[in-house]
């Protein structure tokens, strides 16, 4: 049997139908950002508070994934976009008429809820209709799209606000949302494979598309069950990808990349209020003035796919010369356990990371310049390291942990929006304490104090991969974080380890001693109060349970 019932045509109007329900999530990112002045102005908050709205949207779209696609691999593709952008909808439709700052916070974080898994469950859906050569082709026009809704939501966003005032911005998310959900509700069918298999199973009337409700779909020609049976989402099921974080090499990838993407958020956060201070944009021009980052992110893009797959090659050449392998074969993780993936991705990144970090130090000392020209170079500069960066620290941990990838993009949005929101949250308190450039010299600086990681995975990648590996224990995720606590406290000192480490006798001797001025004794000689002093000390600690004996006790 076919992979899937869908043929060429149905898949690509499937892909440019998630391209369209995926692009809100950029959408309701980035059209945000020009208009912070104007909201400042409207809701009258300070600069600090405005910038907490986009914290508080960033951190909701780093949780929510993980809400979601427990639901969604029990209920459905079609259940969770449906019920994500129902939520997206009814929570622009709201900020329509909100007037206060309250309910601004909870309706963007609402906002933030309903659009940020949108762009993983459209990957999965072209995974369940396409096949591996299919994939290819269709995620690279899938990701063009959304990187599109990146690059011209700022511009759309300062566009809108000069013509039509901010709450348009709501009002063009409204729209594109009511009729992105009517296109899933007349069109998408259900594609979860553990449901509707490769197609031909016949769908109950919820997950059929309402067209093919009216009229019978010619895909769904036999009534079978499907393979495999999804049980319930327990709380496991929304815990378990934080098991990712457990490992050595994934977790100093993670938290590299996001402390990267913390700095190059805290640069396009603040680039509307910065402009708008020193050099009086109008919102129209503070849109226009995204533009640079914009053309950084797309050249980075093109530019670290380039140097990626030639380093890829250039390791693997070098691999399979030292281990003898014909040059025709194929070297995979799964097969080649010792092959140096990390350097692969990593053989050109320490000097953009060095370049990134320039460009933010440059960036942040060029804003009080009397020449607008200088910043935007300098945030061209800044998004093109940052785009190179972030996608291969994203590559290299897809190649680390490929088995589950849905996982693995969940957890890095975790900790990248996470850090993101509370780097966006203390910008404005450093703003009123330091100069710009100082501010940014801080974040900075931050990315250069985590780049020994980089050369950590390069000298130990293998190692530890090889270690992780060869491990033949697998327990659940309670089993390790129950074996990780009872093995950190077995390791703890008893109080006879902790009275020999601290040396008390010949610290309270030579303490004596100083007070008294007489000369040290060994064994404290015939000082018999200061002995007795010491002997009641020890008699009081051996009486004191250990952690370890607590710790047996407890358990």
């Amino acid at each position: 049997p076919p992979y899937h019932a869908f043929d060429k045509r149905k898949k690509k109007g499937v892909m440019y139908l998630m391209a369209i329900v995926g692009v809100l999530t950029p959408l309701s990112t980035f059209i945000y950002f020009p208009v912070l002045g104007d909201v400042s102005k409207a809701f009258h908050l300070s600069s600090e508070f405005v910038v907490l709205t986009i914290a508080v949207h960033m951190a909701v779209q780093g949780i929510a994934p993980f809400v979601w696609m427990p639901l969604g691999d029990y209920f459905g593709r079609r259940f969770a976009i449906s019920a994500t952008l129902a939520i997206f909808v009814g929570a622009n439709a709201g900020l329509l008429f909100s007037n206060s700052f309250l309910s601004l916070m909870l309706l963007r974080a609402a906002q933030a809820f309903g659009s940020a898994d949108l762009p993983i469950i459209g990957a999965a859906v072209i995974g369940d209709i396409s096949t591996g050569i299919e994939r290819g082709a269709l995620i690279r026009i899938y990701g063009s799209i959304l990187m599109l809704g990146h690059v011209i939501s700022p511009v759309l966003g300062g566009v809108l606000t000069q013509f039509f005032g901010f709450r348009s911005i709501f009002w063009f998310q409204l729209a594109l949302g009511s009729l992105a959900l009517a296109l899933v509700t007349l069109f998408l069918p259900e594609t979860l494979r553990n449901i509707a298999g490769n197609g031909t199973i016949r769908l109950k009337p919820y997950q059929q598309p309402l067209l093919a409700c009216v009229k019978s779909s010619p895909d769904a020609r036999f009534n079978s069950n499907p393979e495999t049976i999804t049980l319930p989402p327990t709380f496991l099921s929304f815990v378990e990808p934080l098991d990712l974080l457990s490992h050595m090499d994934i977790l100093g990838s993670i938290i590299f990349g996001a402390i990267a993407f913390a700095t190059v958020v805290v640069v396009i956060a603040t680039t509307a209020l910065c402009l708008e201070t020193y050099y009086r944009l109008s919102t129209l021009l503070v849109g226009l003035a995204f533009l640079p980052s914009a053309a950084g992110t797309i050249l980075g893009f093109f530019f670290i796919s380039y140097l990626l797959d030639r380093d890829y090659k250039f390791i693997e050449t070098r691999y399979k010369t030292t281990h003898n392998i014909e040059e025709d074969t194929t070297v995979s993780l799964k097969h080649n356990s010792d092959f140096p993936i990390e350097r692969a991705r990593l053989r050109n990144i320490w000097w953009i990371t060095f370049f990134f970090i320039g460009a933010t130090i440059g960036y942040g000392f060029s804003l009080s310049t009397k020449h607008i020209a200088i910043p935007l170079v300098m945030q061209f500069l800044v998004a093109f390291g940052a785009t190179t960066i972030l996608l291969a620290n994203g590559v290299l941990i897809a190649d680390l942990c490929p088995e589950n990838l849905a996982s693995v993009t969940a957890v890095i949005n975790l900790v990248r929006f996470c850090m993101g929101a509370l780097a966006v949250g203390v910008v404005q308190l450093l703003f009123d304490r330091l100069d710009d450039g100082f501010v940014f010299l801080v974040f900075a600086m931050a990315t250069l104090a985590v780049t020994p990681i980089l050369v950590m995975q390069w000298m130990f990648g293998v190692k530890w991969r090889i270690a992780k590996r060869s491990s033949s224990e697998k327990r659940p995720l309670l089993d390790r974080l129950r074996v990780l606590l009872v093995g950190s406290f077995d390791r703890l000192p008893s109080w006879s380890n902790i009275w020999g480490k601290l040396s008390i006798k010949r610290f309270s001797s030579k303490l004596w001693t100083s007070f008294r001025g007489r000369p040290s004794s060994r064994d404290l000689g015939g000082d018999t109060w200061g002995k007795n002093l010491l002997l009641r000390a020890q008699s009081l600690c051996s009486r004191v349970p250990s952690p370890r004996e607590i710790w047996g006790k407890v358990r």
